[in-house]
């Protein structure tokens, strides 16, 4: 106890604590045998609604068809597409690559907004605590059976850019380097090429930044500087 109560050991601890929190998401999010998961997935709902969302029209997309033409694709022609191209990256567009590969995002998710909550509140517990309420609330509740994952438009898949956007209006606001709105327009488009609903949301929020950077005079300085 001693040792804890020392003002000296505080950035020990801190190191511990978050090394010990990047762990503990690891743990509850990764999926050790994704097999198994998708077997699991398929007793549930015959994998329609993973079909659906990334492996029907990704399919469709990788074979040479134009979807929303040719194919459907139900949230966004970018889903899919950037879904089955991040599956290859990990052995190939199938059924268990692409699970790795949303369990992957949702890890990198998370601990981006755990980052980015600790560098704008100054707090490693109010940022660990803010992101075990959201992976509780988006990742395990009734809504999801067996696995969120066996509805991929219910994942982070669907609204991943907007902890990118978030970093990048962060960065502007302590630096105001020019480029960091410049790489946000770009997240932009590519959340509206993604799921072209929370690509308008996430779009609209970077609006009302830069409207707060015109008719804000402090804003407005900083930036010119």
């Amino acid at each position: 106890w001693s040792f804890v109560v020392n003002r000296g050991n505080r950035t020990v601890l801190r190191t511990v604590f978050i090394l010990t929190f990047v762990l503990g998401i690891f743990a509850a999010i990764y999926i050790p045998d994704p097999q198994r998961a998708i077997a699991r997935m398929f007793v549930g709902d015959h994998l329609q609604h993973f079909d659906g969302t990334v492996m029907a029209p990704g399919w469709a997309f990788f074979s040479g068809n134009m979807l929303d033409m040719d194919n459907i694709s139900q949230y966004g022609i970018g889903l899919p597409v950037l879904a089955g191209l991040w599956a290859k990256c990990w052995g190939g567009f199938d059924y268990v690559p692409m699970l790795r590969g949303l369990v992957l995002i949702s890890i990198i998710y998370f601990l981006t907004w755990f980052f980015l909550l600790r560098s704008w509140l100054g707090s490693a517990l109010i940022a660990a605590a803010a992101v075990i309420f959201a992976v509780k609330l988006q990742m395990f509740h009734d809504g999801v059976f067996p696995l969120v994952y066996s509805y991929p438009a219910t994942s982070v898949l669907r609204f991943m850019f907007d902890s990118v956007l978030m970093l990048l209006i962060f960065w502007n606001i302590r630096s105001f380097g020019r480029w960091h709105l410049f790489a946000a327009s770009v997240v932009c488009g590519f959340s509206i090429f993604n799921v072209t609903s929370e690509g308008v949301y996430q779009t609209a929020a970077f609006y009302f930044y830069l409207l707060l950077l015109l008719i804000d005079p402090a804003f407005r300085k900083g930036l010119s500087g």
